[in-house]
């Protein structure tokens, strides 16, 4: 007699039958995701501070900049992500072929990266500036006579 081998059937969201675009969204919602649940759990260690320790006020203000900056980080690490979801499939271990690659997509297409590339980048600069304004009230916050 002869023994059959078992078949091995895949599931639908096996990352070996993913196609490219589908491993680029669930990188981009697996490190958003991430850095939501990561700003969570840093957000639930400030407020776990009893509030003899830290004023509420400059809690508030912590927890604040701690928003901005996940903005901020969270628009930033998607970013390329998008870009290659864009782009579509090509060689990226050979940076020669990435950029014949770049030359040879359609008009359309590379006007629409470099939208989206511009785009992005005056949001970071806006969360950036959000951050920094934040920072500077939080480091400039003095609490006099607060026991």
């Amino acid at each position: 007699p002869h023994l059959a081998l078992p078949t091995i059937r895949a599931m639908p969201g096996d990352p070996l039958l993913m196609s490219a675009n589908e491993n680029e969204r669930s990188g981009v919602l697996m490190s958003d995701l991430a850095a939501k649940h990561i700003t969570v759990l840093i957000k639930g260690l400030v407020v776990l501070i009893p509030v003899r320790t830290m004023a509420l006020k400059r809690r508030l203000r912590l927890l604040q900049f701690l928003e901005y900056t996940s903005h901020t980080f969270r628009c930033t690490i998607a970013a390329p992500w998008w870009i290659m979801y864009f782009l579509g499939p090509f060689n990226t271990s050979d940076s020669a072929s990435a950029l014949i690659y770049l030359h040879e997509l359609p008009l359309a297409k590379t006007l629409f990266v470099c939208t989206f590339i511009i785009l992005k980048v005056k949001e970071i600069i806006e969360f950036g500036q959000n951050v920094y304004q934040s920072a500077i009230s939080l480091i400039n916050m003095v609490s006099y006579g607060v026991a």
